[in-house]
């Protein structure tokens, strides 16, 4: 590969404000020109490169990916109903207009101690833990997917729902905290 040099700005600048007009000057800008530099592309550059073209079709499938998640409507990224009924209410945004802080629920979770965030975290961490092998278990792995399978068939939602529902209540933990929040 061959590279051109390029004169650098100050050099430039000298030459304009001095020889401008001179046949001297038009006949050095040619000549610096024509001046060639070799570069060698080390092997691992090469397969850089390469590796670099084949990603690009990856890259592609992406974009097209999320041209596809513009598509769909606002719906189709929500949680199941269910969903909210396995978590605390620490976790859901109060709906009532004018509701003041101390009732809220924000209020109610910057009340907790400290050992009880962890306990939430715990819990929520572990719910969606479940919730996302269930759907990996059933090949939902795009938000096209998702939206097909849970929001618009209510009998994979419903087997994905029965399946994380059976995981909490098979782990002991999981019910002592949902007895703490009050879930049932």
């Amino acid at each position: 590969m061959e590279v051109s040099l390029v004169q650098t700005a100050k050099n430039a600048y000298s030459n304009l404000s001095t020889k401008s007009n001179s046949k001297a000057f038009t006949e050095s800008l040619a000549n610096e020109n024509r001046k060639k530099d070799s570069v060698k592309i080390s092997e691992e550059a090469k397969l850089l490169s390469k590796n670099n073209r084949d990603n690009k079709n990856i890259g592609n499938q992406a974009l097209i990916d999320s041209k596809a998640e513009q598509d769909l409507p606002l719906e189709a990224f929500a949680l199941p109903g269910w969903y909210a009924d396995l978590s605390p209410d620490y976790n859901l945004v109060d709906t009532e207009i004018g509701i003041s802080y101390e009732d809220s629920n924000l209020a109610r979770f910057e009340a907790l101690s400290n050992k009880e965030k962890n306990d939430l975290y715990e819990y929520n961490s572990t719910l969606n833990g479940y919730f996302q092998k269930a759907l990996q278990s059933r090949n939902i792995n795009t938000s096209q997917e998702y939206y097909q399978s849970i929001v618009k068939n209510n009998e994979i939602n419903e087997s994905v729902h029965q399946e994380v529902r059976q995981q909490l209540i098979n782990n002991p933990r999981m019910i002592e905290l949902m007895k703490q929040f009050g879930i049932s």
